[in-house]
């Protein structure tokens, strides 16, 4: 295996453990981002705060941060979504930015996006917990 790759699979495996990903979370909000993206600007400070304000379960944010494009970032963001359970749907996004999906048990369950408001955002998290 080339050091290059070893190099880089080292720096994922030690953002994932330092991560919100390290932490058990009845969810987590697995975020789309990207600094170019004025959708994200948007959605980040109602996600922190839906997130931060949601008190019927523990939640984390996961940033998928698709700024740079690299193979080397590419593979970091693989490596949060692998330790999610779900790579095989990130696979299926096709790198689109500005929303967040809702990771229960490894399942996709529910997404938010710029323009929702936290109330909204909280209605999502009760639907993906199954929380009356």
């Amino acid at each position: 295996m080339p050091l290059k790759t070893i190099i880089t699979s080292l720096v994922a495996l030690a953002i994932v453990t330092a991560s919100p990903l390290a932490r058990a979370a009845d969810a987590t909000a697995m975020v789309y981002w990207a600094e170019w993206c004025s959708a994200c600007k948007i959605l980040d400070p109602v996600l922190e705060e839906a997130v931060n304000t949601y008190d019927k379960a523990e939640m984390d944010i996961v940033r998928l941060d698709y700024t740079n494009m690299t193979y080397e970032s590419l593979l970091v963001e693989a490596e949060k979504a692998e330790a999610l359970g779900v790579a095989d749907k990130v696979a299926l996004n096709d790198v689109k930015t500005g929303y967040a999906v809702i990771v229960v048990d490894g399942e996709l369950k529910g997404r938010v996006s710029a323009g929702m408001s936290v109330d909204l955002m909280h209605q999502v998290f009760d639907a993906a917990l199954q929380i009356d």
